[in-house]
């Protein structure tokens, strides 16, 4: 009777973890936009830097932010993922410059 309810007790372990997996997996979402940057939407909180853009805290590597030129260039293509069940916050995986010339 005790393999039993170890047996049950296992199984629903796995569904629920099979489950939970699925669904985190799904509810990750990738926008791709083109976007003017103003400086205000930089912020710097702990060390680290974020994009403030569509009601989102969006993490900024210190790379990406090093090669903004918003001086020249405020029209920026951007790609960034959040996941719809945690709160306003993603990560910028790509920031380029829109309509810059390469020689």
């Amino acid at each position: 009777m005790t393999q039993l309810k170890t047996f049950k007790f296992i199984f629903v372990t796995i569904v629920l973890v099979v489950l939970f997996g699925f669904g985190a997996m799904y509810t990750n979402v990738t926008i791709y936009t083109i976007v003017d940057i103003e400086p205000e939407q930089i912020i710097e909180e702990n060390d680290h830097y974020y994009l403030l853009f569509d009601d989102r805290k969006l993490k900024l590597s210190e790379n990406a932010r090093n090669h903004l030129e918003l001086d020249k260039f405020p029209t920026y293509k951007l790609t960034y993922s959040y996941n719809k069940l945690l709160d306003k916050k993603g990560k910028v995986l790509r920031l380029e410059v829109y309509g810059k010339q390469i020689p």
